[in-house]
This record gives structure tokens, C-alpha cells and sequence, in this order.
């Protein structure tokens, strides 16, 4: 429900808050990279977390990893069998059989998973590069029709529900533990691929706010939110929209199905940390790695059939997941990693304790906007127009 709610408070304040949430997370995400070179090869959340923090911090780490991503995975197994039904019945007039559609699924993302990390990042290349044609096409089909009395209106006070929608949407801290490893722990080109690859991702999201936002009117996005706030409500409001036509299939498919792949390949990694399994034995295929895919990939095939209040209510905490995540586990690491164990010597960002806390003070006030986000939601009351 991302374009519905930036629709809603307009697009200059959007273009206020990526912006704003695009330093935040550079800077978090250059402090995730920090803690990772500090430690051995083949950190992540458990491991990095319990030498720079101690047992609670481990705890406290991997429970908030485990929850987050499975969270993820039953998302995406639902949206994206559900875009699957659609997409082999709208272009090859196949019947609907949602529950075989989600085993398929996952019988073929797993696989990938399995083979290894570098044929699970080949794939996800292919997914993305899918995802870009769609895009281009959707750019070049929108900007004609942008209509700038649309662009005017701004409702800055929903700021305070978009920053939260904005700040998950930029949610990529999980996956930096694959990408410094296969970057071989190379400083300049890791700060390379998080400048490029959070840069590009603001400006697909600039681009796409601005085609949502200057095609619709405000009453449009109003209905829209009144009629659901979740993934598939979005998606529907997306499909509805005639310029995007057809692309917006294939688009939101593809898209689905890199973000489980990238979802899945970390949330292995993660396990193989936990269990200190080596980086090399949990990169390629094997028994081991296999293990750890179906221990990634059963549960969260037996929570998309659970009862989905119960999925509704998991939902509403990964956003302060991914603030822990994301945001204060980062910090935390790398105080501890400067000034308390001495283990830093060359910060990739500057600043010193200053930083930390102005950080500290960005994580207060996102912290604060998603309990009002997730407080409204439990409400489930109108927007006002």
C-alpha cells in the first residue's frame, strides 16, 4: 500500500521524506558494513551480535531476524501466488489453483536457494532486469499523462504514516551479510554497490511516485485505502490504473520474486551463522545447505494457511523489526565496536559519537511514527478527506 499512502499526503512531502529516509539508511546501512568488517568472515545478525553486545544482544537479535523474515516470506508466498494465478490466466488462460501455484513457487525459489549464492544472485539479476524493462515501459507511458494539479496537493500531516511505509520500502540491511562476503570484503567496492544500489532505489521510487501521484486524483487514492491496507489491496489499485496496463503484472511478479529470493538466501545465511555452520559449506549446495533451506522455507509454508488475523498481527511489528534490524542494532554495534572493544580503527562513517546520536534521534522519531502507524491500523478508522 505504499503508492496509496504516498498519494495520499502528496508528492512534495513524499520527495521530504525518501529523501530523509535515504540518509538514514546510507548511514545505518555504512554502519552494518562497519560491524561486518570488524568481525570474522561470515558474520551476521547472531554472531556480530553477541561479541559487540553480549548474550542479550544475541537473543535479542535473532529473535527480531527470525520473526522479521518469516514474516517476509509468508508475504510473498500469498502475494506472490496470488500474481501468479492472474499472470498464467490473463496471458495463457490457465485456471486459478492457488494452492498449487504457491508450491510451485516454491519448489523453484527454493531450488534456486539451494544451488548456491552466485546462481541465487544470477537469477535475482535476471528478475531485476525483467523488473527495469517493466519499469522503463511504465516511465515512458506515464510522464506524458502527468497532470500537475495532481502534483500540487500536499497533506503534510501524513507525513507521520508515510515516513513509516517509506522507511520499509528502503528495508535492506539483512542482505548486506551475502554482499560484503561476496564483494570478498572489500571496502571500496562495498561502499560502491550501497551508493549505487540505495541511490537507484530512490529514484525508481521518485519516478514511480511521481506517475502514481500525477496520474490520479486524491479521491482515488482516498477509496483506495479504505478499501484495504495490505499488499494485494495495493496491487489491485495498481492493476486498476490504465496507463500502467499490463506492465504492472509482470513488474510486481518479478519484484515479488527477487525480494524472496534475496529474503530467502539471507534468512540461510543468518541460520548458517547461528549454527556456525562455515561461510563456504552454507554457500554451496550440499546437505547442509539443504538443511537450512528447509528450515527457511517449511515453516513459512505452513504459516501462509494459518488463520490471517494471526499474519495481520505479525505484520504490524515487522516495521519496529526492521527499526531494530536496521537502525538501532547497527548503532549499538558499532559504539560498543569504538569505544568500548577498541575494534574500529577506520569508521566508514564519520562523525564520531555525534553521528551515532543524531542517529539516535532519527531512530526515536521513527520509532514514534510507526506507533501511531501501527496503533491507527489496529484502529482500522477512515482517513478523513
Amino acid at each position: 500500500m505504499a503508492s496509496v499512502t504516498l498519494g495520499l499526503m502528496g508528492f512534495w512531502p513524499g520527495l521530504l521524506a525518501f529523501l530523509l529516509i535515504w540518509l538514514f539508511v546510507m548511514a545505518t546501512g555504512l554502519l552494518y558494513v562497519e560491524a561486518l568488517l570488524v568481525n570474522p568472515r561470515g558474520a551476521n545478525v547472531a554472531s556480530i551480535s553477541s561479541r559487540l553486545i553480549g548474550p542479550f544482544g544475541n537473543i535479542l537479535g535473532s529473535t527480531t531476524f527470525i520473526i522479521l523474515n518469516y514474516s517476509y516470506l509468508i508475504t510473498y508466498f500469498a502475494l506472490s501466488s496470488s500474481i501468479l494465478t492472474q499472470f498464467l490466466t490473463s496471458y495463457f488462460d490457465l485456471p486459478g489453483l492457488h494452492f498449487w501455484y504457491i508450491v510451485l513457487i516454491l519448489a523453484i525459489l527454493e531450488g534456486i536457494i539451494f544451488m548456491s549464492l552466485s546462481f541465487t544472485f544470477l537469477v535475482n539479476f535476471i528478475f531485476m532486469a525483467f523488473f527495469f524493462v517493466s519499469f522503463i515501459a511504465i516511465v515512458i507511458l506515464g510522464i506524458p499523462v502527468i497532470n500537475e494539479t495532481f502534483l500540487s496537493h500536499t497533506y503534510w500531516l501524513y507525513l507521520v504514516f508515510g515516513i513509516p511505509v517509506i522507511f520499509d520500502a528502503f528495508f535492506y540491511q539483512s542482505m548486506l551479510p551475502m554482499i560484503v562476503n561476496f564483494l570478498e570484503r572489500d571496502r571500496k567496492k562495498i561502499k560502491i554497490a550501497l551508493w549505487v544500489g540505495v541511490t537507484l532505489t530512490l529514484v525508481v521510487f521518485l519516478l514511480w511516485s511521481l506517475i502514481t501521484i500525477g496520474s490520479q486524483a486524491y479521491d482515488t487514492f482516498l477509496e483506495a485505502f479504505s478499501r484495504g491496507k495490505t499488499q494485494e489491496a495495493g496491487y489491485l489499485f495498481l492493476s486498476k490504473i490504465p496507463i500502467f496496463g499490463k506492465w504492472i503484472l509482470p513488474m510486481t511478479l518479478c519484484t515479488t520474486c527477487a525480494a524472496f529470493l534475496v529474503t530467502g538466501a539471507s534468512f540461510v545465511d543468518f541460520w548458517g551463522d547461528l549454527f556456525k555452520i562455515s561461510l563456504d559449506e552454507r554457500n554451496r549446495a550440499g546437505w547442509k545447505r539443504a538443511a537450512l533451506c528447509a528450515l527457511v522455507f517449511v515453516p513459512s509454508l505452513f504459516f501462509t494457511f494459518i488463520p490471517s488475523h494471526f499474519l495481520n498481527i505479525l505484520n504490524l511489528v515487522t516495521e519496529f523489526g526492521e527499526l531494530l534490524i536496521g537502525g538501532i542494532l547497527p548503532i549499538w554495534w558499532i559504539w560498543n565496536a569504538r569505544y568500548t572493544h577498541q575494534l574500529s580503527k577506520t569508521p566508514l562513517l564519520g562523525g564520531g559519537k555525534w553521528m551515532l546520536g543524531l542517529l539516535g534521534v532519527a531512530i526515536f522519531f521513527l520509532f514514534y511514527f510507526i506507533g501511531i502507524n501501527i496503533i491507527y491500523q489496529m484502529e482500522w478508522s477512515t482517513i478523513p478527506a
